[in-house]
């Protein structure tokens, strides 16, 4: 009998496609999320969530007879590809869901393409079914700048080495996965809008003693983003509370933070530009010449702009402790942030990804009606999925101290 179902099992997983069988559906689906072809991406998704639902519901029932045979080492191979595809299906509504959330899709398409190739997760891809993201700065428009740890040289001062770090981490519920793979707590949804919340660290640190440009911010996010996807524009509302104080704690400024995101796909703002779709004005939507991916362009570019206004104050401490001038008082703030991916240096080089950006932000403080600009310019290697190697231009005056720095720094980086 245990024969029997052991032969039943081998011919229906014949033609019971398996997921992690390096599928080119699955191919296809992250070359469209790579080109920013969200629409066939997200057929992608869907008819490959119908393929998967209907693997679950074979399998289920092979678990079951496995089970009943006492067959034990069959159920358990069945049992961990249950568990993968049931994780694959989450990550598949993921990328179908509406309005589309890039955040979390790029998390989804990261993990099908492993579970496809059968690879294991990694102890970022760990961090990120937690719920953790890492970049270098607050932004709510998902970005490629890596986190940096780095050492550098203050050109203004004309000081020795230092060590430093420029990142952001946070954790979010909505990006929290359970066993199955389905989110901890599903964003509110409606329409065209959405809505979800994380709470945050940002540190910009140095090894000198408490410099005044040493930085933390702690913040409790709420994000609505509106998203017209027939159109591919809409925008992002950030409100945040958050303490912003030195390196050593000496201070705290308390504010609520206003950050308003626009997003316009079409003129490469929080998009990629040219996306794919412009290669296919007659509609192709073809991503694999057999196995042989078509080449993309060999630049893209992408900028962002921020709005915002930060109204707040000194609660603890002393500013005076630092020099500053303007901490105890309210900003008006505008960022911009432009990046080029140089796609052509992948195929010769062998890097993953390589990423040339430039950010700008102004700070205007409204009591004393002064200005502040801080520069910074970077070219980062990707030289895995989440780690690289960049070097960091800074120039400028930048919150909360508003002091001068120049300075150039090689940075080892890490995105997740």
């Amino acid at each position: 009998m245990k024969k029997i179902i052991y032969l039943t099992t081998l011919i229906g997983g014949i033609f019971q496609p398996s997921f992690a069988k390096n599928r080119p559906e699955i191919q296809q689906l992250a070359q469209a999320f790579q080109h920013e072809d969200y629409g066939q991406m997200q057929l992608l998704a869907k008819a490959e969530g119908t393929r998967v639902k209907t693997r679950i519901a074979f399998l289920q029932k092979e678990l079951k007879k496995q089970n009943d045979a006492e067959n034990f080492a069959g159920a358990e191979k069945t049992s961990r590809e249950l568990a993968a595809l049931k994780r694959g299906e989450s990550y598949l509504k993921d990328l179908s869901n509406s309005p589309f959330d890039h955040r979390r899709a790029s998390f989804a398409v990261r993990s099908l393409t492993m579970i496809d190739e059968g690879v294991e997760d990694s102890f970022f891809d760990n961090l990120n079914e937690a719920g953790f993201k890492l970049r270098k700065s607050f932004s709510d428009v998902n970005s490629d700048i890596p986190a940096q740890f780095s050492f550098s040289r203050d050109l203004e001062a004309g000081s020795d080495t230092v060590y430093g770090a420029d990142f952001y981490l946070s954790w979010s519920p909505h990006d929290m996965k359970k066993e199955n793979g389905d989110a901890l707590l599903e964003p509110w949804r409606s329409g065209n809008s959405m809505f979800s919340y994380n709470f945050s660290v940002e540190g910009h640190l140095s090894s000198q003693s408490n410099s005044v440009q040493d930085a933390w911010r702690f913040r409790a996010t709420g994000a609505y983003r509106w998203y017209d996807e027939k159109n591919h524009w809409g925008f992002i509302l950030n409100s945040s509370l958050k303490d912003e104080s030195d390196r050593d704690l000496n201070f705290h400024r308390v504010s609520a933070e206003l950050m308003l995101v626009p997003v316009w796909r079409q003129m490469a703002i929080g998009g990629y530009h040219p996306t794919y779709d412009s290669l296919n004005a007659a509609g192709n939507h073809l991503l694999f010449d057999g196995k042989r991916p078509i080449a993309g362009h060999p630049v893209q570019f992408r900028w962002q702009p921020y709005f915002g206004a930060d109204l707040g104050g000194i609660v603890s401490g002393s500013e005076s402790t630092l020099g500053m001038g303007v901490a105890d008082e309210s900003w008006l703030t505008q960022r911009t942030t432009v990046e080029l991916k140089l796609n052509f240096l992948e195929e010769y080089s062998g890097i993953k990804d390589v990423l040339l950006y430039a950010d700008n932000s102004l700070h205007y403080a409204i009591r004393s009606q002064e200005t502040f600009n801080h520069f910074e310019a970077g070219l980062n290697f990707k030289l895995s999925e989440n780690v690289g190697f960049g070097i960091v231009y800074k120039n400028g005056e930048e919150a909360p101290s508003f002091v001068k720095e120049e300075t150039i720094q090689g940075a080892f980086t890490i995105i997740f």
